[in-house]
């Protein structure tokens, strides 16, 4: 007999299950864009020394040389080093007066667009005071292959647009929304998960998640293990 938080899991899979459109999701073909750094679980340079700080996040597709250089901190987050992709902050001075600390809004810009690392993962890691990231339709993730953690112990997230995101190289999505306890709903319509081989506690503990839209391009058959924690712990009704 399944206990009333396995039942309240097993109706969350159900729900997206049911929902999975067959509407296509057309995505332009992408060029070449500047490209961001690679960042890891123990980043703590450029904005992240600030990660349990962040407030909102922006991704823009022009460089604002007037904002940036207006700005508390700026930061060179390029891989090449060649400041082709920028990230400068702000002070949010209503969050900070409600939070009664310092809460930032950082902006991630690159001269039409901001193209994804192979290694997406661990970009927002921790961000624990993280409520909303903007603008995702600028970062370009074509050449992405792993979203490893990219939201993982982003507590406070509420918003986080990504419903035209091409996903077709990626090959991991393991851990990607861990612990977003206060998302409610996510816009998975345009994901290709054909090469995806793990998608181990994707949504663990997402305890108020109750609706996700995907499309025909999600399919779970080239994961290793269909049963890997993927919906542990969403016990939202």
């Amino acid at each position: 007999m399944f206990t009333s938080k396995v039942k309240k899991s097993l109706s969350l899979l159900l729900t997206f299950l049911m929902i999975i459109t067959m509407i296509p999701v057309t995505i332009a073909a992408e060029e070449n864009y500047p490209t961001m750094m690679r960042f890891t679980a123990a980043s703590s340079g450029d904005f992240h020394k600030y990660y349990n700080q962040v407030y909102t996040v922006t991704f823009l597709d022009e460089i604002d040389e007037t904002a940036m250089n207006n700005a508390i901190e700026k930061w060179d987050i390029s891989f090449l080093g060649d400041g082709s992709v920028m990230s400068w902050m702000y002070l949010n001075e209503q969050a900070t007066a409600q939070a009664g600390k310092n809460r930032y809004d950082v902006y991630i810009a690159g001269d039409g667009g901001v193209g994804a690392n192979a290694q997406s993962g661990f970009i927002f890691y921790l961000f624990s005071e993280l409520k909303e990231v903007r603008g995702l339709e600028n970062f370009k993730t074509k050449n992405a292959v792993t979203f490893a953690s990219m939201f993982e112990n982003c507590y406070k997230l509420e918003k986080v647009d990504i419903k035209r995101w091409n996903t077709e190289n990626v090959t991991s999505l393991e851990n990607m929304f861990k612990n977003c306890y206060e998302l409610t709903e996510l816009d998975l319509s345009s994901f290709n998960t054909s090469k995806v081989t793990t998608m181990r506690f994707m949504f663990y503990l997402c305890k108020k998640l109750t609706t996700i839209y995907a499309g025909d391009g999600w399919t779970t058959e080239s994961l290793a293990n269909l049963y890997d924690g993927i919906f542990n712990c969403c016990y939202a009704k």
